[in-house]
């Protein structure tokens, strides 16, 4: 089977960022949780979503969810799409499309000096896109090859804005 992988790392702060606009890498957790349930705000093609069951820890943590989404008809798809995240606090949320084998991945990661500089974070958006109709190393497998590293960078960098425009607005601290 051939599998398409595409990754994009972004940063979430500007280098020479204010300290009244850094994100913190406890709000951007909370932007990750608030996508898990409220997508369509961070990805453009979900038009609507709807969580169907919250798994929890024992101590009331949420570890992962099921919820249906809608993709906007311009993709090809018209019946809502299962989607199962498995949260795993506070670094990474595994996106899983059942019917399709997709993985998404939405990972916060820390720079190269975490202690001295904990302000120095990305958020690293991974895709796996099964399609066992295509031939690795085709024409269709290159021109895919591009479309979804365009899309993990598109997803990834959008993300990351709304959670700036979260911060200029003060609503990060609302997500809980």
């Amino acid at each position: 089977m051939t599998v398409i992988f595409a990754s994009t790392a972004v940063p979430i702060n500007f280098r020479n960022a204010t300290t009244s606009s850094i994100i913190t890498p406890a709000e951007f957790w909370s932007v990750l949780e608030h996508k898990c349930r409220n997508p369509a705000p961070f990805v453009k093609s979900i038009t609507s979503s709807r969580v169907v069951k919250e798994n929890r820890d024992q101590s009331g943590q949420i570890t992962g969810l099921t919820r249906l989404v809608t993709v906007d008809e311009a993709f090809g798809i018209a019946e809502e799409i299962e989607e199962v995240a498995v949260i795993k606090r506070p670094v990474m949320v595994i996106f899983n499309i059942p019917s399709t084998g997709t993985v998404i991945t939405n990972i916060l990661a820390h720079g190269p000096n975490p202690i001295e500089n904990p302000e120095d974070i990305y958020m690293v958006s991974t895709y796996e896109w099964n399609h066992p109709e295509v031939e690795f190393g085709s024409n269709e497998y290159k021109v895919l090859q591009a479309k979804y590293s365009l899309l993990s960078s598109q997803v990834a960098s959008h993300t990351v804005a709304m959670a700036r425009q979260m911060k200029i607005e003060g609503t990060l601290t609302d997500l809980a």
